[in-house]
């Protein structure tokens, strides 16, 4: 109950030893899990699935491609030479956000002369162009344009999948296409996976997503995050590791209707966006 459960909290805190087992709960865990000195006291970590299928047996985790690197010490200015050779008038960036429970990505369009201008200005005289059409605040916008000229900017390759890493239970997991590797850039704060090609558990991109999408991954997504600077869980790539699939878990990936709607969602989502393209510029 809760009180052997504090009691034992206590007693670990007078112990100070992360190896202390606790005899009256049987309930709170020390175990220390990935890199870090973080502790967890974590029931549902607990409760994780501990037969299965690893989940990095399936997926790699993969970097993506950075679009420039932050200035070095030399002061040479990498974020100017980007701007300089951009060929696009605008860039469309993706934060984690921007990824709905449905697997749908959003995006704020950036013109490049915001860019530019935030560059030379900075926060204080940069005043950009205000446009009430954008869907985001202008402290916003700026935090934004100072991310990107920090380097926090990155493209993906087609046929990954990401991962929304704060309160990962609300399963925004989203697909990344060519059409989306080609003409979008992204945050670096998502978790990025890619089947492995010699995996014998899912024949291609969409059996993989379906399964990252699936409830009984989620939950177990969500068992091993951890408790964040705001109070919220948010998953690391460290802990994946720990991650097991269920068996049961397979079946419904095979589905073909499920299949199918995913590859009407890619399709849709890039009619959509090519809709909006095409009001905008007419």
């Amino acid at each position: 109950d809760l009180k052997a459960v504090l009691d034992d909290y206590y007693h670990w805190l007078d112990s100070k030893n992360t190896d202390f087992s606790f005899p009256y709960s049987k309930v709170v865990s020390t175990e220390l899990i990935g890199d870090s000195d973080d502790l967890r006291f974590d029931v549902k970590f607990l409760l994780r699935n501990i037969e299965g299928i690893s989940l990095t047996d399936i997926f790699d985790i993969v970097e993506g491609i950075r679009v420039f690197t932050k200035d070095n010490e030399e002061n040479e200015d990498n974020f100017s030479k980007w701007l300089y050779n951009l060929n696009e008038d605008t860039i469309k960036y993706v934060e984690t956000g921007h990824v709905t429970a449905k697997g749908d990505i959003n995006y704020v369009e950036i013109p490049k002369q915001d860019l530019l201008s935030f560059n030379e200005y900075g926060f204080d005289e940069y005043e950009g162009d205000r446009n009430e059409e954008r869907e985001t605040t202008i402290t916003n916008y700026f935090r934004i344009l100072k991310k990107i000229k920090d380097g926090k900017i990155i493209q993906l390759p087609a046929g990954c999948i990401i991962i929304a890493p704060a309160r990962v239970y609300q399963s925004k997991i989203a697909l990344i296409d060519e059409f989306f590797a080609n003409n979008f850039y992204f945050s670096p704060d998502f978790i990025v996976l890619e089947p492995k090609e010699d995996n014998p558990y899912v024949e291609d991109i969409i059996e993989a997503f379906l399964l990252l999408k699936s409830k009984c991954v989620v939950n177990q997504l969500d068992k091993v995050s951890r408790i964040g600077k705001g109070g919220y869980p948010k998953l690391r790539k460290e802990d994946l590791k720990y991650v097991k699939i269920p068996y049961h878990c397979y079946a419904s990936i095979k589905e073909k209707s499920k299949k199918e709607a995913v590859k009407s969602l890619i399709k849709k989502r890039k009619e959509l966006f090519e809709l909006i393209q095409q009001i905008r510029f007419d």
